[in-house]
């Protein structure tokens, strides 16, 4: 039941597999089995319906060890 009483549910956002809500969490980095720390990551609402992106800040990417011409 939802907080105006009615009984609608709507749980099409589980749908999309990997699927994450738009928010801040708190996440372990790694890349090729190289732990890079803890950081919070904030995911915001795709343009198509069910779909986030990461908003990975500048300095995490570096650390990915990327050729600089990629991003």
């Amino acid at each position: 039941m939802n907080i105006d009483g009615s009984n609608e549910l709507n749980l099409s956002q589980f749908s999309q597999a990997d699927y994450t809500m738009p928010g801040t969490y708190l996440l372990d980095i790694s890349v090729n089995d190289q732990y890079l720390g803890r950081q919070s990551i904030r995911f915001v609402e795709g343009r198509e319906a069910n779909t986030s992106y990461a908003c990975l800040p500048g300095e995490l990417v570096k650390g990915f060890g990327l050729k600089p011409e990629i991003f």
